[in-house]
């Protein structure tokens, strides 16, 4: 085997690519000192290969091989070990490419490698596993034909022409997949032994192991494959000319937006690296930019870059902008073309990609495994000149998102569509003069010792709500900075939330001194500009949830499980306001690696006063709130609030939150077939910790999903009582290991330190958890799980329907 390394560029790791005896695409990434891995398996076949009396089936076979295989039946397979240890797994199926990728600690990475390619290269594809799947994939195109980015694409899908396959239907449903038809089985296994071929498939690795033995163990698990060539590329029909080059969608509920699809041809390999710089470009909050400039043109509040569509040279490249209300979406489109104009004819090329490579190879060094997987082999943007010749306005697909209905009626990609054709409006003169961002203020600041910190506030005011669009104008006016900080690396967020304000930051030490107190200026005096535009975003940031899933919905209010949001005060107007207000307010604070002395001096600068109230404790019994939702799914997120803050009972509740994980998806996707959306685990809702269920469900309703959650309980309190010390062993060392790595890693314990923070916890509590789970028995697991079946036991309940009758007590 010969193999070539040298130094990536975008990442502090060793990188080696090579092909393999059996014609396996192999990519290696070595991250010394990381205790985690991840692995990439991209085969190149997708919805676009798959026989046309069968749409969905690539779909569909994605589903179905994680549904065992002959080395590892279902509940020893991928889904559910990786889920065991805590890890991430998923995989998505594309026009020209299925992706499946994972993410596991370091010790694991072998087991968890060894079921991936044994289910990609022996599926049992069992009868009773597809007539299960099938239910699940019905439920989920459901989903999906409520979810804004899909109805989006299958609308710019409807403008290439009509005998393209892009507006053709491949997610697949209870229709299209026919079970009852005698030749769909041997139709999915000639489609799986065609092309799940060695000569058809890239395998990314990303680890701590030396590249030599990552290639050993890549060679040796992936013997199992099947062994094959390269496939010819079907050839797709041209994109052009456009059916269609201006729609507009009607989407009820949601934020008005435009979509600007760009159709591209002949760019290969170099499209995702070129679009990735692209997108930075166009993204970035610096002043002078484009997204600036829209802004302070009163045309959108975001933009964001994406590639729904890459099948050969082919692609679709997607601006999508949330409008300002009345803005004149043709005045926005030739800003944006003669922005990119612009940039096709701007001299700074060469700085702006230094500074791009720059903020890569920083951004890097704080990514896990999994995103430099994903990421691999899209360092280069060198192609981009190619890419901005082809965003033109002959090229270009002008959809309208609109919440007012319209007349058209449409099927695109299978899914309905309230949309229409309208007029092409001529083109205009541009009003702005458009020059590149400014320089990164922060790009010079260099912290020579290569030291970590962090620092997180949370604000809350004393009596009362928070000013209306208070936050949110706030956001605006910070982003500039913590945008630049991020290219510069310290990464930072600033986030409204229904009754406090909260900031965090962390990276290089030096840095984020710097830019946390540029942040404090911004706080105590922000811009006017920016405060007045905070209702409207405040509004707008409403509408765009209302248009999301129901279960995204519930994730995103479920401070609403421990009380009602406070009525907002009037918007602050000018800067004697804005002192008055942090005069009443409080904050809860906490920073690590910057000295006790360096630490003080930047809280001091922080507006408001310190939080001295210790932690909000739930009231007891069970509280059902409802949220009115659009769409006919239930959506129930159950919340059981942990009882008090012992470290014992809460290693206990971690345990039951690992055990519960997997068996929840399998039982309530795999067995039930309730429905795609679900979540379970151990979570914390602002100072509160316990366990979590969620489940959307187009099939049963609201009581029915709270009669399942409940027989779930019963069920796992069952087998818990049944396991053997063995197992009850391994799950133990497995959430031991968890912590212990959380514990290593800086952002990791600086996320847990600010949890405990806001449960009012000492400093050592996180060190007390593990201490106390290694003592912890079963029959303690066992008695902390009888605590959720008591009838009378504590639980917070949010859902878009009225309570069920029994010992739940409304609250509106």
């Amino acid at each position: 085997m010969n193999i070539s390394f040298e130094l990536g560029r975008a990442a502090p790791s060793t990188t080696a690519e090579m092909r393999q005896g059996n014609g396996l695409h192999l990519r290696l990434i070595c991250q010394p000192g990381v205790d985690l891995a991840a692995a990439v398996l991209e085969v190149t076949a997708g919805s676009f290969d798959e026989p046309v009396v069968y749409p969905g089936l690539a779909h569909f076979l994605e589903h179905l091989l994680f549904l065992g295989s002959e080395g590892f039946a279902e509940e020893q397979g991928l889904l559910s070990f990786v889920q065991g240890l805590g890890g991430r797994v998923n995989a998505t199926t594309g026009a020209g490419i299925t992706r499946f990728f994972f993410e596991v600690p370091a010790t694991h990475f072998e087991d968890a490698l060894e079921r991936l390619l044994d289910m990609l290269a022996r599926p049992l594809l069992a009868s009773d596993a597809m007539w299960r799947e099938r239910e699940v994939l019905d439920a989920e195109y459901h989903a999906r034909a409520q979810d804004p980015q899909t109805l989006c694409d299958a609308a710019l899908a409807w403008a290439l022409p009509a005998a393209h396959p892009l507006g053709g239907f491949h997610a697949g449903n209870a229709s299209s997949l026919r079970l009852e038809d005698e030749c769909f089985a041997a139709a999915l296994r000639a489609f799986h032994s065609s092309h799940f071929q060695t000569g058809r498939m890239r395998l990314t690795l990303v680890g701590p192991e030396p590249l030599e033995r990552m290639a050993a163990l890549a060679s040796r698990l992936g013997a199992r494959l099947a062994c094959g060539s390269p496939a010819r590329r079907i050839e797709s029909p041209p994109m052009l000319p456009l059916r269609a080059q201006a729609l507009q969608l009607s989407l009820p509920g949601g934020r008005p937006m435009l979509h600007l699809g760009f159709v591209l041809d002949a760019l290969g390999e170099v499209l995702e690296a070129a679009v990735e710089f692209l997108g930075w470009t166009l993204q970035s909050e610096a002043e002078g930019g484009l997204l600036a400039t829209l802004r302070a043109a009163g045309l959108c509040d975001e933009l964001r870059v994406r590639l729904p569509y890459v099948y050969g040279e082919q692609a679709l490249l997607v601006m999508a902008f949330d409008l300002v209300a009345g803005a004149d979406t043709a005045v926005l489109e030739v800003e944006v073309l003669e922005w990119l104009a612009a940039f096709r004819n701007a001299a700074p090329w060469a700085e702006l990609r230094e500074a791009y490579v720059e903020a890569q190879r920083l951004r890097a060094q704080n990514q896990q495994p999994l995103e430099l997987a994903l990421a691999a082999g899209r360092e280069s943007p060198e192609e981009l000149g190619v890419l901005l010749g082809q965003l033109r306005r002959d090229r270009l697909i002008h959809l309208h998102v609109c919440s007012e209905p319209v007349d058209g009626r449409v099927v695109s990609a299978g899914f309905p569509l309230h949309m229409s054709v309208l007029p092409r409006v001529a083109e205009r003169q541009a009003r702005a003069s458009w020059s590149m961002p400014e320089a990164n203020p922060y790009g010079k600041v260099m912290d020579t010792d290569e030291s970590k910190a962090a620092l997180s506030l949370r604000w809350r005011v004393l009596q009362g709500g928070l000013p209306s669009g208070l936050g949110h104008g706030l956001q605006r006016a910070l982003r500039p900075i913590l945008w630049q900080a991020r290219q510069a690396g310290v990464e930072g967020r600033f986030v409204p939330q229904a009754d406090s304000l909260e900031l965090a930051l962390n990276g290089h030490t030096q840095l984020l001194m710097q830019v946390a107190g540029d942040l404090m200026d911004v706080l105590h005096s922000p811009s006017l500009t920016a405060l007045t535009q905070g209702p409207r975003l405040e509004a707008e940031a409403a509408r765009q949830l209302a248009g999301e899933l129901p279960i995204r919905q519930l994730f995103q209010q479920m401070a609403r499980l421990f009380g009602d949001q406070a009525d907002k005060s009037a918007p602050l107007a000018n800067h004697d306001e804005v002192q008055a207000f942090w005069s009443t307010s409080c904050w809860l604070g906490l920073h690590l690696g910057l000295g006790e002395q360096g630490g003080q001096r930047l809280l001091a600068r922080a507006p408001g006063e310190p939080d001295m109230a210790s932690a909000r404790q739930p009231p007891d019994g069970r509280v059902w709130r409802r949220m009115a939702l659009p769409g006919t799914d239930a959506a129930v997120l159950l919340f059981y609030p942990l009882p008090g803050g012992g470290a014992e009972t809460e290693a206990a509740w971690r345990l039951l939150g690992l055990d519960q994980e997997p068996a929840f998806h399998q039982r309530m996707r795999g067995e039930l077939q309730l429905g795609y959306g679900l979540a379970c685990g151990f979570r914390q809702v602002g100072p509160h910790r316990g366990l979590m269920f969620a489940v959307q469900s187009p099939r049963a309703s609201a009581t029915e999903i709270v009669q399942h959650i409940q027989a779930f309980l019963v069920d796992r309190h069952t087998r818990l009582s049944k396991l053997d010390a063995g197992r009850f062993e391994t799950q133990r060392r497995t959430l031991a290991a968890q912590l212990l790595r959380q514990a290593a890693r800086f952002t990791s314990r600086v996320e847990q330190a600010w949890q405990d923070r806001l449960a009012g916890l000492p400093d050592d509590h996180a060190a007390q958890v593990r201490q106390a789970l290694t003592g912890l028995q079963l029959n303690r697991v066992l008695e902390e799980q009888e605590r959720l079946l008591d009838d009378v036991s504590s639980c917070r309940a949010l859902a878009n329907a009225d309570c069920p009758i029994g010992a739940w007590r409304a609250a509106d």
